[in-house]
């Protein structure tokens, strides 16, 4: 249950975290968690790890993923095609610390150089274990807490929107 403090500061805990944003937990009444998030606009995006869901300039807190989740899966919805120029640009998906200072957990954990190929409109992309572009944090527990962040490598993208769905127990 979240609350306001007599300092005007919102008080969360667990999935409450990340609801108030750009995505945040969906009860799936069962041991398998999930979260989902949306960009929007992949043109936004940085070649720097950027939070997402963190739209207000840094004053939100983002999506959150707690320690020891065990990443089983990550469908990645294309509702918008991807583009950037010469069709090079890749997707980064991973976490960061939500400590202050923000320190990586690994910053393409869960996706790692995922091709623009791999985001066609209307199209699912699947990352599990061993899958194409998946990140070292697939199948491992996380041992911190994490926000997830987004970046393009080699081009950046034109265009594009996309849905991120986290599976994890």
């Amino acid at each position: 249950m979240a609350w306001t403090n007599a300092d005007g500061l919102r008080i969360t805990f667990g999935a409450e975290r990340a609801e108030p944003h750009n995505g945040g937990a969906i009860s799936t009444m069962g041991a398998q968690k999930l979260i989902e998030a949306t960009i929007a606009d992949l043109s936004e995006l940085a070649d720097t790890p950027e939070v997402v869901g963190r739209e207000d300039g840094g004053a939100s807190y983002g999506v959150f993923v707690p320690k020891g989740a065990v990443i089983e899966k990550v469908e990645i919805f294309t509702s918008v095609a991807a583009d950037s120029a010469g069709d090079a640009g890749v997707l980064d998906l991973g976490f960061i610390r939500t400590d202050l200072a923000a320190t990586e957990i690994d910053y393409d954990g869960i996706a790692a150089n995922l091709p623009q190929a791999n985001m066609e409109a209307g199209e699912t992309h699947v990352i599990t274990l061993g899958a194409t572009g998946a990140g070292a944090l697939i199948g491992t527990a996380l041992a911190h807490n994490g926000l997830l962040v987004a970046s393009y490598d080699t081009a950046a993208f034109t265009a594009g929107a996309i849905k991120i769905r986290i599976f994890y127990t």
